[in-house]
C-alpha cells in the first residue's frame, strides 16, 4: 500500500509537470488560433485583436499560467476556438474512440506478445523462432506509417476484408439495428486496431522473451524437470507466471508510445478520435484543446506507468523496495 501511495503521488507530480511544460510549449510557438487577414480576409486586424483580448491571449504569460492553473483545478478545460464549443465537449467526444482503438489494440498486443514470447522461449534455437524474431524487429524498425500504409493496402485494398478508413459506413450506418451498428464499428475498427496490436506484439515479445530464457535456468526450473514434468508443463506453470512481470511493466511503459502510434493511425485511418483531434488542434493552433490533450495523455502514461509497477511489485515484492 506504501508502494501505492508512493507511485501515485509520483504519477500526480508528473502530471502537474506534463501541464505545465505543455502550457509554456504551446504559447512561446509562433502564431495565434486566429488567421490573419492574409489568410481570411473577412477577419480584420480590429476583428483579429478584439478576439485575442476576448480569449485572453493578449495577456501576459505568467497571468495566462495562473489562470490556466486556477481552472483546471476547477475542472474546466476552456474553450476550443477551432470547434467552437467546451473542450470538455470536444474529448468527451473523441476520447472514447481512442480509448477504444487503445484498449483492443494493446490488449491484442500484450496477448500475442507474450504468446509469441513464450512460444519462442519454448523453441530456442529453431529455425522458425529466428525467423519471428527478425520479423518482430523489422515490425519495430519500420515508422508506424509505413505499417498502417502496408495494412491498408494489403488488407483494406488488396484483399478487401477491412473497411479503409472511418468509424462506420456512413450510407448504411443509419438504417442499421444495434447489432449491426456494433458490428459496423467493429468492423472499421480491426484494421487499425490490428495494426497497433502488431506494432504492441512485436515490442512485448523480444522482452518477454528475454525475461522466460532468463528464468529457465532458475534451481526451481530444474526441480520441476527433475520431477517429471513435461517441458510444456513447466514453462507454462512455472517458468511464465514468474516472467509475467517483465511484459506487463513494458506494457505500461508502452502507453506513451501506443498513444503516439494510435495518432499516426487514427490519422491515416481517419479514425475520429483524440490523436486526429489533437493533430487538427496542433495545425490549427487551437491552444485550449492541445494542451488539454497533452495534459489527458499525460495522466494516461502516469497511470499506465504507476499500475505496471504496482502489478509487478504484486507479482514480485522485491520490486516495492527498490
Amino acid at each position: 500500500m506504501r508502494f501505492a501511495l508512493r507511485r501515485a503521488l509520483q504519477a500526480a507530480i508528473v502530471i502537474a509537470v506534463v501541464a505545465s511544460l505543455a502550457f509554456v510549449l504551446i504559447h512561446f510557438a509562433p502564431g495565434d488560433p486566429f488567421p490573419s487577414a492574409l489568410d481570411d480576409p473577412h477577419l480584420t486586424d480590429a476583428l483579429r485583436a478584439r478576439l485575442r483580448t476576448q480569449y485572453g491571449f493578449d495577456e501576459p504569460i505568467v497571468v495566462q499560467y495562473l489562470r490556466f492553473l486556477a481552472s483546471y483545478a476547477r475542472g474546466e478545460l476552456g474553450w476550443s476556438v477551432g470547434h467552437g464549443r467546451p473542450v470538455a465537449s470536444v474529448l468527451a467526444t473523441v476520447l472514447p474512440r481512442t480509448v477504444l482503438l487503445m484498449a483492443v489494440g494493446l490488449g491484442l498486443g500484450l496477448v500475442g506478445g507474450v504468446a509469441l514470447g513464450t512460444w519462442q522461449a519454448m523453441h530456442r534455437g529453431s529455425r522458425v523462432e529466428r525467423l519471428t524474431g527478425f520479423a518482430a524487429l523489422v515490425v519495430l524498425s519500420v515508422p508506424e506509417f509505413l505499417v498502417a500504409l502496408l495494412a491498408i493496402r494489403l488488407f483494406a485494398q488488396g484483399l478487401q476484408w477491412f473497411p479503409m478508413s472511418g468509424l462506420v459506413d456512413m450510407r448504411m450506418h443509419g438504417s442499421m439495428d444495434a447489432w449491426e451498428r456494433a458490428g459496423d464499428v467493429a468492423r472499421h475498427l480491426a484494421l487499425p486496431a490490428l495494426t497497433l496490436a502488431a506494432l504492441v506484439a512485436a515490442a512485448v515479445s523480444r522482452y518477454h522473451r528475454a525475461a522466460m530464457l532468463a528464468v529457465l535456468p532458475e534451481d526451481f526450473v530444474r526441480t520441476a524437470r527433475a520431477k517429471g514434468l513435461t517441458e510444456r508443463r513447466v514453462i507454462l506453470r512455472h517458468v511464465l507466471p514468474n516472467a509475467i512481470g517483465t511484459a506487463l511493466s513494458i506494457a505500461g511503459l508502452l502507453i506513451p508510445a501506443v498513444f503516439g502510434g494510435a495518432t499516426i493511425i487514427e490519422k491515416f485511418f481517419a479514425w475520429p478520435g483524440m490523436g486526429l483531434a489533437m493533430f487538427d488542434a496542433a495545425v490549427g493552433r487551437d491552444y485550449q484543446l492541445v494542451v488539454a490533450g497533452v495534459v489527458l495523455s499525460g495522466v494516461f502514461v502516469a497511470i499506465g506507468s504507476a499500475f505496471a509497477d504496482v502489478i509487478a511489485a504484486r507479482l514480485d515484492p522485491r520490486q516495492a523496495r527498490r
